[in-house]
């Protein structure tokens, strides 16, 4: 409701209470946003450490995987261009078929 120069208090304590409710939602947010970002710290760490012990499990080294995952990187690249060069020769050709029609 905007406010004109003939403002009553009843105008006044609505935008007061308005206003009020405003800041609450936005500390409530800045809190939520701050637990939001708590908790995925948590996750990522939790993540972490498993993925930690199942490399000891595994026995496995930062090298292992970076290798596997650089070379389905390159062999996906590879695939990926073959087949953009290759796509135009195994497309079949298109077929025309006459049709007679009889206008009368």
């Amino acid at each position: 409701m905007p406010v004109t120069g003939n403002a009553t208090l009843e105008d006044i304590s609505l935008m007061e209470k308005a206003l009020t409710s405003l800041t609450s939602l936005l500390a409530q947010t800045e809190e939520l946003q701050r637990r939001i970002a708590d908790l995925q710290r948590q996750s990522r760490s939790g993540a972490i450490a498993h993925v930690k012990t199942m490399m000891v499990e595994h026995k496995l080294s930062i090298a292992d995987i970076e290798s596997k995952d650089a070379r389905e990187r390159a062999s996906a690249q590879r695939i990926a261009l073959k087949t953009v060069v290759t796509a135009g020769a195994r497309l079949p050709k298109p077929t025309f078929q006459q049709i007679d029609i009889d206008i009368r």
